[in-house]
C-alpha cells in the first residue's frame, strides 16, 4: 500500500480485536459450508462429493476442512478461493443446493475474502498473521512451511545445502574446578552437496583461538584437541574419519586475520552426487560456564551458519547426570548473540518464536537418530577416547526443521549444584 503526502490511515488493528474478527468471519464460512453440505445429502468424504459434483478434489478437500475444523489456521489455510467455490455453487445447485443456500455460501465466501485483502496483501502472509495470533500448533506450522520456503531460497542463492546438520556436546564436570566443565563437541554435516559450480562453497569454516594466524605453529594449535590426531593432521580440519565420506571433497585453506579457518570446496562437481558426510570432533578441557549477574553458573551450546543452509538442525546436550543431576534443558533462538552472552542481557534482545522445545531422551548408550545410524557408535568411540563411560550420560535433544539460517540457535541449562 502507497501512502500520499499528508495522507492519514485508519487505526491499527490489535491481535485482539483481529483474533474476533477473524472468529466471526471464519464462523460465517463455516456454518455456510455445512448447511451446503446439508443440502446435498451429507457426504462422507471429499471423494463421495467429487462424485456427487463432478467437481475437482482439491476444492472438495477444502470444503471439508473448512467445514469439520475448529481450529483458525486450519480454516483460513484451507478456505478455497472465491472463483474456484463460485464454481462448485453453480455444479452444487445443478444437484440439488437451494438458491437461498449458494446465496448463504457465496456471501460468507466474499465476506471471508474481503477481510483478507483488508489485512493482508495476499492470502501467504495472512496465513502468518493468523499463525502469530493462535497459539495452536497448526497455526505454528505455517511458520515451518515459512523456513522451508527460506532454506530452499537461501540454498539457491548460496549454491549449497545440508540434510543434516547435527551438533552434540558431551560435558561432565572439571575435576579441577566445579566452574568447569570437559567438553567433547561433535559435529556432523550429512548430504552436504554444492548446487552451483560458480558458488563458493566452503566444506567447513572453523574459528581459531590465537589473535594473530600468521604462524604455522599458532595454526597447528587448532588441532591439538582433535579426538582424531591422525586425520587432523592430515586434512588440516578435526576430522573424525571412521564416520565421514572417502574420499572428502578437494579444498583449499585460508586462514583470515579474524581469525578463521576456510575450507574451500575445489571441486566442480554438483548435485547429488556431489553429497559427503563430514564429521568432526574435538575435546576441550576447563571451559568456564557463562555466569550471570546473580551470580548463577549456566551451561550454553550455541549453533549458528550463516553461508550454508540446513533442511535439518539436531543439537543434542549430553550430559553426565552426576555431575549434573535435575537439570532443566532450555531453548530459544536469537537473531544475533555472542557465544558468551549471559541470559538475562540474551533476554534482552531480539529473539524468534519457534514450537520446538527441548525432549529428555533418557540414557545415552541407548540413544538413537534415525537420520544417522551410526550416532550411537560415534558417542560411543568418542567418550571412549576419553575415558568416560557413555552410559553415565543423559540425552537431551533439540530438533528442528529448517533452521533459522544466520540466527543464534541455543541450549542452556543452570547449574543445580551451585
Amino acid at each position: 500500500m502507497t501512502l500520499m503526502i499528508g495522507e492519514t490511515t485508519e487505526a491499527g488493528i490489535g491481535v485482539e480485536q483481529f483474533g474476533q474478527e477473524l472468529s466471526k468471519h471464519l464462523t460465517q464460512l463455516r456454518r455456510a459450508m455445512r448447511q451446503m453440505l446439508t443440502e446435498l445429502g451429507s457426504p462422507r468424504t471429499p471423494t463421495l462429493l467429487q462424485r456427487q459434483l463432478g467437481a475437482g478434489y482439491t476444492i472438495c478437500w477444502q470444503i471439508f476442512q473448512v467445514a469439520r475444523s475448529d481450529d483458525q489456521s486450519t480454516g483460513t489455510q484451507n478456505a478455497p478461493s472465491l472463483g474456484a467455490l463460485k464454481r462448485l455453487v453453480v455444479l452444487a445447485m445443478d444437484k440439488g443446493l437451494t438458491p437461498e443456500t449458494a446465496a448463504i455460501v457465496q456471501a460468507a465466501a466474499d465476506e471471508f475474502h474481503s477481510f483478507i485483502r483488508q489485512h493482508a496483501e495476499d492470502r501467504d502472509y495472512f496465513d502468518t498473521m493468523v499463525a502469530g495470533a493462535s497459539p495452536s500448533k497448526k497455526a505454528m506450522s505455517v511458520l515451518v512451511q515459512r523456513r522451508r520456503a527460506a532454506y530452499r531460497a537461501n540454498s539457491h542463492v548460496w549454491g549449497s545445502q545440508n540434510d543434516l546438520w547435527l551438533l552434540s556436546s558431551v560435558l561432565r564436570r572439571s575435576a579441577d574446578d566445579p566452574a568447569k566443565v570437559d567438553l567433547i563437541t561433535l559435529a556432523r554435516q550429512q548430504g552436504l552437496r554444492r548446487l552451483r559450480a560458480d558458488a563458493n562453497v566452503y566444506l567447513m569454516a572453523i574459528k581459531l583461538d590465537s589473535a594473530n594466524h600468521d604462524t604455522p605453529s599458532e595454526q597447528d594449535d587448532l588441532l591439538k584437541n582433535a579426538l582424531d590426531p591422525v586425520a587432523a593432521a592430515e586434512t588440516g580440519m578435526p576430522l573424525i574419519s571412521e564416520f565421514s565420506t572417502h574420499p572428502l571433497p578437494r579444498v583449499n585453506c585460508t586462514t583470515t586475520r579474524t581469525g578463521a579457518r576456510l575450507f574451500n570446496w575445489l571441486d566442480d562437481t554438483v548435485g547429488l552426487k556431489s553429497s559427503c558426510d563430514i564429521v568432526t570432533g574435538t575435546i576441550n578441557r576447563g571451559v568456564p560456564m557463562i555466569v550471570e549477574g546473580d551470580g548463577r553458573r549456566q551451561m550454553v551450546v550455541n549453533y549458528s551458519s550463516r553461508v550454508k543452509p540446513s533442511a535439518l538442525l539436531v543439537m543434542d546436550l549430553v550430559v553426565h547426570r552426576d555431575s549434573f543431576p535435575g537439570i532443566n534443558v532450555e531453548s530459544v533462538v536469537h537473531a544475533s548473540l555472542a557465544e558468551t552472552t549471559a541470559l538475562a542481557e540474551a533476554q534482552a534482545g531480539l529473539q524468534f518464536v519457534v514450537e520446538e522445545d527441548v525432549t529428555p531422551l533418557g540414557r545415552a548408550d541407548a540413544t538413537n537418530l534415525a537420520e544417522f545410524p551410526q550416532y550411537r557408535s560415534l558417542l560411543q568411540d568418542a567418550t571412549t577416547k576419553v575415558g568416560w563411560r557413555l552410559s553415565e550420560f543423559d540425552v537431551y535433544r533439540l530438533r528442528m526443521a529448517y533452521p533459522i539460517m544466520g540466527a543464534v540457535h541455543r541450549m542452556f541449562f543452570f547449574d543445580p549444584l551451585q
